[in-house]
């Protein structure tokens, strides 16, 4: 053997475990690119889905809050002697207004 020249079988499991080496590194690089298209993905999903959550909510909590302020209104009317409070004191329609405003907070809905 001379200098700066290596055997035929060395050169063989050099070559082989480069190409051994690369392979695994391009599978890697695969695995990692799938998984952030899964994550992609299924952000893109979220974010198309919860408009229309969102709506579908409003559209059932805001006519639900209307019918409740004009029933709270009937009773109040009616029977002026009823103080009506919900816990802590608070009125009744500003409890809903709260609810309502952290519902919509929490939706991220103005």
């Amino acid at each position: 053997m001379s200098v700066g020249r290596i055997s035929q079988e060395l050169a063989r499991v050099l070559v082989v475990g480069l190409s051994a080496m690369e392979t695994l590194t391009l599978a890697a690089a695969t695995f990692v690119t799938l998984q952030q298209n899964k994550r992609t993905f299924q952000e893109a999903e979220r974010s198309r889905i919860k408009p229309l959550a969102i709506d579908e909510i409003q559209h059932a909590i805001d006519p639900a809050l209307e019918a409740l302020r004009i029933d709270i209104r009937i009773c109040e009317h009616n029977t002026d002697d009823i103080n009506w409070l919900y816990e802590e004191g608070h009125p009744v329609d500003d409890t809903i207004e709260t609810i309502a405003t952290e519902v919509a907070n929490y939706l991220g809905v103005q």
